[in-house]
């Protein structure tokens, strides 16, 4: 499979230490549910490579949000969901547009977390988070770890064809989530996160020979 050629980060075992548990909250404010979507991935798969750091899995951290907002109404805390998934951190980046131009408003709550700060203005809601990532405050949430956060800038139509398919993928419309994952493929064919999302949901549709060609 192509996927499976190429290098990917791989998960950090687990030692006799404790490693540190963090939890991520869904990306808000760039206008589009699908960008949201695709930023949260992006930048949740680039927390899981760094060593040492646990990040909850997507699968389990929108579980607990879908709970907790059925109750709420609207996004819960991320306090709320830290404790749902026992984590001992949380982060939150929340998107905001001034003058046309985009910065991250980053919150944290746990062990020692820096409450809240935000980065310098950027082009695109995607360009805020890189810079989010890149900010020293940041790698001090993440215990001053040598290893920076690799998060890797993709084309603005592999994005958004990438959040789509997140969205109809946990809506259950696996057609549609394939059809767009090969979209992004397509539009940034040297990804492996991108072919690895259009296996999977290849291989969840039963269609084992389309998801070996991926």
């Amino acid at each position: 499979m192509w996927w499976q050629q190429r290098t990917l980060p791989a998960p950090v075992a687990a030692s006799a230490r404790a490693l540190d548990r963090l939890l991520l909250m869904p990306v808000t404010g760039s206008g589009s549910p699908a960008l949201d979507a695709a930023l949260t991935a992006r930048l949740r798969d680039g927390l899981q490579a760094v060593p040492g750091l646990a990040v909850v899995d997507g699968e389990r951290s929108g579980w607990a949000v879908r709970q907790l907002q059925g109750v709420a109404g609207r996004q819960p805390d991320a306090g709320a969901v830290l404790r749902q998934v026992g984590a001992q951190r949380a982060l939150q980046l929340d998107l905001q547009q001034r003058g046309g131009r985009w910065q991250a408003r980053l919150r944290t709550q746990g062990d020692g977390a820096t409450p809240e700060w935000t980065t310098g203005a950027t082009g695109t809601p995607q360009e805020a988070v890189l810079a989010a990532v890149r900010d020293p405050r940041s790698a001090a949430l993440l215990g001053n770890r040598a290893q920076a956060v690799q998060v890797v800038r993709l084309p603005d139509a592999a994005l958004a064809a990438f959040g789509a398919g997140l969205i109809a993928r946990d809506a259950g419309k696996l057609p549609d989530a394939a059809g767009h994952f090969e979209q992004a493929t397509a539009a940034a064919p040297g990804d492996p996160w991108l072919w690895l999302a259009l296996a999977r949901v290849a291989a969840a549709m039963g269609e084992d020979e389309r998801a070996a060609d991926a």
